[in-house]
């Protein structure tokens, strides 16, 4: 299946994904440059841009196109003469917030990341100001090697139990690691403001190769009944041990017979150093229709954490009518702009008409219940480019 086949055919497969796709897929997703879009966080912090200062301005598919065939670092450009010409770009930031008591009986689960806030709902709270004032005087220095995360967080503020934040607390320093080395928080770029400690693993095993120094115990490798507790320390050696495992053996460590669990699993994870269990054949890497894994859902046992265990729960339910209430909400806002429906749709067509024929139908139908107009514009356009390929495929 060619990539844009399987974007789609993931896309359909996850349907709560829709509300980002009518984001990716509008002008919006094509913003004119760095200072002119607001941005966004998918989980606890909202940032926009809403004064009117520089304002949002966006470009078309064709004009995107241009831009990035005359000059493809045009956003960088803009940025950096602005802020040499001293007319540097701020943005207010704002939060929106929910005491848990609000946040239990909001009607949207609030660890959805696929799910805004409304803000009639939950009003913005400016808390400061962002501008960017100096531009790197050594670009591989300051910017190459800056490391941001998640998990670089201030005091009083801490991270939810959101599962997909929770993964990228752990994502993101373990990408810095392999890709600025393990010690990466002592460049200048990312030094904190204030040191908060170190550790280090300075001795590895000094027995026989296969079976001591290849063996990777970690605190996360549990049986089915038995999950870890909120103790801080056991958390952070959840994510410690693992990562120190895969800087150690490699990123497939678990295909290492000593290391293989005694019962199998079938995760997505592909390719890297060292994949010798087959790499997962030609399977997708993503749950898909097409793939018919077989699997038996495992429900979480959160005693001491009542209310966060079963929001956290709720986030991987169905997909139902909801999930397309906020993307419904998009629809309609780009119909009041003269010809932003128009855009979508052509967006949306040029790219999902090199799909296979099943993937298609099966977005029209998602998009079908977005809205029903919406579904039938993007079928009629997308069979209209689809069909001369499929004319030439069928001579072939």
């Amino acid at each position: 299946m060619p990539p844009w086949g399987q974007f789609w055919d993931y896309i359909a497969s996850h349907q709560e994904c829709v509300h980002q796709v009518m984001h990716l897929f509008s002008d919006r997703g094509t913003p004119y440059s760095y200072r002119h879009m607001n941005g966004y966080t998918g989980h606890t912090l909202k940032w926009t841009k809403p004064d009117g200062s520089f304002g949002n301005k966006t470009l078309t598919a064709d004009e995107a196109a241009r831009a990035a065939a005359s000059n493809p670092d045009w956003a960088t450009q803009d940025l950096f003469e602005a802020i040499a010409r001293r007319d540097p770009p701020s943005w207010d930031v704002y939060a929106q917030t929910l005491t848990a008591a609000q946040a239990r009986a909001f009607r949207w689960n609030v660890f959805d990341l696929t799910k805004v806030w409304p803000q009639a709902e939950v009003p913005l709270r400016r808390f400061g100001r962002m501008t960017l004032d100096r531009n790197p005087a050594n670009y591989f220095a300051e910017v190459e090697q800056a490391a941001f995360a998640p998990s670089h967080l201030v005091p009083g503020v801490e991270p939810s139990a959101d599962p997909v934040l929770q993964a990228r607390l752990f994502s993101y320093p373990d990408t810095h690691r392999h890709r600025l080395g393990v010690n990466y928080q002592q460049i200048p770029a990312d030094v904190p403001l204030r040191r908060f400690g170190r550790m280090t693993l300075d001795r590895n095993p000094d027995n026989y190769f296969a079976e001591v120094e290849q063996a990777a115990f970690s605190p996360s490798h549990l049986v089915p009944g038995v999950e870890p507790s909120a103790d801080p320390v056991l958390q952070a050696r959840l994510f410690s041990y693992p990562d120190t495992h895969r800087h150690r053996l490699g990123v497939n460590y678990q295909q290492i017979p000593v290391n293989r669990p005694l019962r199998a699993f079938n995760p997505f994870q592909r390719d890297g150093a060292m994949a010798v269990d087959g790499n997962g054949g030609a399977a997708p890497g993503y749950e898909a229709t097409a793939s018919s894994l077989a699997y038996k859902p495992v429900r979480a046992v959160s005693g001491h954490e009542r209310w966060e265990g079963e929001a956290v729960e709720a986030v991987f339910a169905e997909v139902g009518p909801e999930d397309y209430v906020q993307a419904a909400g998009l629809w309609a806002v780009l119909g009041r702009t003269q010809g932003q429906q128009e855009n979508y749709v052509g967006n949306v067509s040029g790219h999902l008409a090199g799909a296979e024929e099943g993937t298609r139908r099966r977005v029209y139908e998602m998009f079908g219940k977005v809205d029903g107009e919406l579904g039938r514009r993007i079928e009629a356009a997308t069979e209209k480019l689809a069909a001369p390929a499929a004319e030439v495929k069928s001579k072939l």
